[in-house]
């Protein structure tokens, strides 16, 4: 972490020098700014020479950035930067007129804006721009949402209604969050209006009223405070809560049984404070308790009916103690519960609390060590012992831990802490680069915590057990550490565990860090499975329940030794049968043994690596959160088939399909060499059988494979036969040495496919084929399905065109019109573009209000497609719709407001590839170079096919689109036309 932090340092200050170097001004064609006047070059020619004054250009552009509030006027103090992949550069503030000057570099930006006042946001901050000579003015609109208590802009009245100056009559709206709580105003000159009901002075001139709390603490309470005399009144008001709720908890003794008397689907706090630094105990014998013990930094879990819940606790810590009742019958339940205390057993030493800790970090290390007694909060990684700790003061960031003597590294200490110990360290302070942290801290103490933890609770089971019991259940499993995951930092996360019966993966980062692959180790936990937050939605749209785990785990025992995991329960696959596995069967964090090849492909700032099937094309990625480098390991594989033993760890799951990601464990090179007598049966089912849909509901006219050659296996020359059972339905000819498969009538028939290879004993395969030719489907045109209304459900027949691209999806085309289609990938797998067909889909619009004001319209599409029809072919798409006559400034220019996302332009363009070691783009520009039209895409390597036309001039279909809710639109190639005819966009077609 610290290297991290002392690179970026350095690669920001070299950009900094570096990027100052260039200026570039001259005296013509400028704007007359009060100093020098500056020449805002212009390079139509790309000479690199200046078109105004002939300067030689640089590769670098004063940029200006005005930031303006609502009414025009310039917003000073805005902080400007830029960030281009990995690299982060603050560039400024902006003045009194909102206006920041700054050298850069010409290229594509994400511009950031920070440190406006409270309450005010920008419109299209976080946006993409690109920069060059003669484009470099960004201007943005900075929005004031400060309260002003008015309904739209209410005062958040927290804690209190704070004091404020109201004028004669007037009346301020206020909002608070939370529980129930009595609103007290002690001013007889204001009136309060809550709940459609108003709320007078008393007799002693003191408004009290009950705020009810809503069902969701997040949910907002509103109110209005009226100053009803005719003179200015100041105005402040307090809350009074509720005896027994989160701020005004009762109060607990240790020894003395407490009777907490709980309404349905309610709770009661409580709360202690320690004298002592140890343990704190609740215990009750009633069945229904259900008691969660909080601190500032931990939240324990809900004793569940169990017998007792404890929470270790330093000097003056402030517990808070959560009392509810399982029982959901009855309208009231009463919890007995009562306190006991445990010592710690630590040495006494005279230590500093981590506020005075806090204040004591200075820009270079003390001089002096200091002792402290803390809490281990967390253990971020424990190869140096980087934690974070707390007492009732406050928490602190440990860079690293060594033994008391510091001759030892925390992983070589034997008697290591695991967070909710609690310990003594011996160590300097320090603020790095703004964060306060402790340095070099020596382990003088630890006293361990034993967290609650009751083994009668958990279940005794194999791991293939586990993988079966529901979500929930608590098991005891033993196994060995086959494998070990990375997060972000390539800091261990997980494991994956292996008995004589399965393999499942467990969820700890401490238990990852802590052993080694080879370690016999016992282990509590719940069975769960996970899946990314963002990602839940698709998920279930597929049937996808997660990644198979243990998580929330005790380690009861390990063994530290070095035992080979047992292999003999593994199943033998491919990885063809493993990609070809439903998402909804529960493979993931099962092994399998696969003979696969390994691929090894850079990235802009990243290593990607494959695991394909022997043909050296199915497969999947390796899933990494460490851009590749935490299996640099496989490199020693790469371009090899080898023996892998892997697992589908999870799916990453999207809007249109879910698709396995490996984990390989291990990969043995046993110098693979491929038997030709099985080419027969490889060229069946790797090339034969997967060339045919199990229904057609037209003629295909599919010309299939007839020979197979391998340059990666070795052989070459072997053939592929069909036979149909019945030629009136489905019938192969072979005409100028191509066999063509036609679907003539509706039925079903069997197709065998028969694979030879010289002498080698031949391999057939008996697949059945169902057609059904359906002329009377009812359909709409493009058109219409344009202008039906949004949700609806659309049956629309069109030619299948281009690729769009970031989405799985393509352009429908017809003589009416053309409009994106979104599908899953298995949909999509079975088009290609020219294939008439009718498909059924929602009528949708990809829009969000929230953003950027809300003022762009978005993204029309047809989203969730499916096909009802295909009638094949390798027909043109129309272009008689399609616009010629305007320029690519035209484009840029074009109103985000208003939707264009179904138009198609014919316009000139120069194609720039733009590549560096940390992220590609790709952009089309004006031959003047003045324009430039960003294409929406995640990676240049999505347009590889427009690559070949790298800083040509040529002719192509674009259409406009904005599909992630920005106010103006990218562009999206749909074909390149050539001296041949025109190269289309195929990127998600095979």
């Amino acid at each position: 972490m610290r290297i991290t932090k002392i690179l970026t340092l350095l690669l920001c200050l070299a950009l900094a020098l570096g990027i100052t170097l260039f200026t570039a001004s001259c005296d013509k064609g400028g704007n007359d700014t009060g100093n020098d006047t500056e020449c805002t070059h212009k390079d139509a020619t790309g000479d690199k020479i200046c078109d105004d004054c002939g300067e030689t250009l640089p590769d670098t552009v004063t940029l200006n950035v005005t930031v303006l509030d609502e009414d025009g006027k310039g917003v000073k103090g805005v902080e400007v930067c830029i960030k281009s992949g990995a690299t982060y550069l603050t560039l400024g503030a902006t003045d009194e007129n909102g206006v920041l000057k700054y050298v850069v570099q010409l290229g594509t930006y994400t511009v950031e804006l920070n440190n406006l006042p409270e309450y005010w946001y920008v419109v299209n901050n976080n946006q993409e721009f690109a920069i060059n000579h003669g484009a470099s003015s960004l201007t943005f609109t900075a929005i004031n949402n400060a309260p002003d208590g008015s309904a739209e802009k209410p005062f958040y009245a927290g804690d209190a209604v704070e004091s404020i100056v109201m004028p004669a009559g007037a009346s301020y709206n206020y909002y608070a969050t939370g529980t129930s709580r009595y609103l007290v105003i002690n001013n007889s000159g204001v009136k309060v209006t809550y709940n459609d009901t108003v709320y007078t002075p008393d007799d002693n001139g003191i408004v009290k009223l009950l705020l009810n709390g809503p069902e969701s603490v997040y949910d907002r309470i509103y109110f209005t405070i009226t100053n009803i005399l005719t003179t200015e009144n100041t105005v402040s008001g307090s809350y009074e809560f509720l005896p027994g709720t989160y701020e005004n908890p009762y109060t607990a003794e240790l020894g003395t049984a407490i009777d907490a008397t709980i309404a349905k689907e309610a709770s009661v706090y409580y709360k202690w404070v320690a004298t002592e630094s140890g343990k704190l105990i609740v215990s009750s014998s009633d069945e229904n308790n259900y008691i969660t013990l909080i601190n500032d930094y931990v939240v324990t879990e809900g004793s569940n009916g169990a017998a007792s819940v404890a929470m270790g606790v330093a000097k003056g810590d402030s517990v808070l103690i959560l009392v509810a009742s399982k029982d959901s019958t009855s309208e009231t339940d009463t919890i007995t519960f009562t306190l006991s205390f445990e010592e710690a057993g630590l040495p006494d030493y005279d230590t500093i609390t981590v506020s005075e800790a806090l204040d004591l970090c200075g820009p270079e290390p003390s001089e002096e060590r200091y002792y402290l007694r803390v809490f281990v909060k967390e253990i971020k990684n424990i190869s140096f012992g980087e934690m974070t700790v707390y007492d009732s003061t406050g928490e602190i960031y440990v860079y690293g831990t060594y033994s008391f003597d510091g001759e030892l590294t925390f992983p070589q200490i034997e008697d290591r802490p695991k967070p909710g110990d609690e310990i003594i360290i011996h160590c300097v302070l320090q603020d790095f680069n703004g964060t306060k942290e402790v340095k070099n801290a020596r382990l003088i103490a630890v006293n361990h915590i034993e967290q609650e933890f009751d083994i009668n609770d958990y279940t005794e089971s194999t791991v293939a057990d586990a993988r079966e019991s529901a979500d929930g259940t608590k098991v005891i499993v033993e196994g060995v550490v086959a494998g070990i995951t990375y997060a972000n930092g390539q800091v261990p996360s997980g494991v994956i565990l292996v008995d004589s019966t399965g393999s499942i993966y467990v969820y700890d980062a401490y238990l990852a860090q802590s052993a080694t692959v080879g370690n016999t180790v016992k282990i509590a936990g719940s069975k769960a499975h996970w899946i990314l937050d963002s990602e839940q939605s698709s998920a279930e749209k597929f049937g996808y329940k997660g990644a198979c785990q243990i998580t929330e785990i005790t380690i009861l025992s390990n063994d530290n030794g070095n035992t080979a995991f047992d292999t003999s329960w593994i199943e033998e696959a491919t990885v063809a049968d493993i990609m070809n596995t439903p998402v909804t069967e529960d493979i993931t964090t099962l092994l399998f043994k696969v003979t696969a090849l390994v691929k090894k492909v850079p990235g802009s700032g990243f290593i990607n690596y494959y695991i394909n099937d022997i043909d050296g094309v199915t497969g999947s990625y390796v899933y990494t959160q460490c851009n590749g480098s935490d299996f640099a390991w496989l490199d020693a594989f790469d371009g090899k088939i080898c023996t892998v033993y892997l697992t589908a760890l999870n799916a990453k799951s999207t809007s249109t399909g879910c698709v396995w990601r490996f984990v390989p464990i291990k990969v043995v090179d046993e110098n693979y060499v491929f038997d030709t007598n099985n080419a027969p049966e490889y060229a069946v089912k790797y090339h034969g059988i997967p060339q045919f849909l199990p229904e057609y509901s037209g003629d295909p006219a599919l010309e299939v494979v007839t020979t197979v050659s391998s340059e990666l296996l070795g052989f070459e020359g072997a053939t592929l036969s069909y036979v149909s059972s019945d030629d009136s339905i489905i019938k192969f000819t072979t005409e100028d040495g191509k066999t063509v498969m036609n679907c003539l009538k509706s039925g079903a028939a069997t197709v065998t496919v028969t694979g030879s290879y010289l002498d080698k004993e031949t391999y057939s395969y008996t697949l059945t084929i169902t057609v059904t030719v359906n002329e009377e489907v009812e359909y709409v045109s493009v058109a219409d399905a344009i202008a039906a209304s949004v949700d609806d459900i659309v049956t629309v027949r069109g030619i299948v065109g281009p690729s769009v691209v970031n989405k799985v999806g393509f352009y429908l085309i017809d003589d009416t019109g053309i409009i994106a289609v979104i599908m899953d990938e298995a949909t999509i797998a079975t088009l290609q573009p020219g294939y008439d067909v009718i498909i059924t889909a929602k009528r949708d619009r990809f829009y969000d209000s929230s953003k950027n004001g809300g003022v762009h319209y978005g993204q029309t599409a047809l989203t969730d497609a499916k096909v009802t029809a295909n009638y094949y072919g390798t027909y043109d798409y129309n272009t008689s719709n399609f616009i010629t006559g305007k320029t690519l400034a035209d484009l840029y220019a074009t109103s985000g407001n208003e939707d264009h996302t179904t138009e198609v332009y014919i316009v000139e363009g120069v194609v720039e590839v733009v590549e560096s070691a940390y992220y590609t783009n790709i952009q089309i520009k004006s031959a003047d170079g003045n324009t430039t039209l960003e294409l929406y895409c995640s990676s240049a390597s999505q347009y590889n096919w427009l690559k070949e036309f790298a800083g040509e001039t040529v002719t192509m279909e674009i259409a406009l689109c904005n599909w992630n809710n920005k106010k103006f639109y990218k562009g999206c190639v749909l074909a390149v036309y050539t001296d041949d005819g025109k190269v289309i966009n195929r990127l998600n077609f095979s």
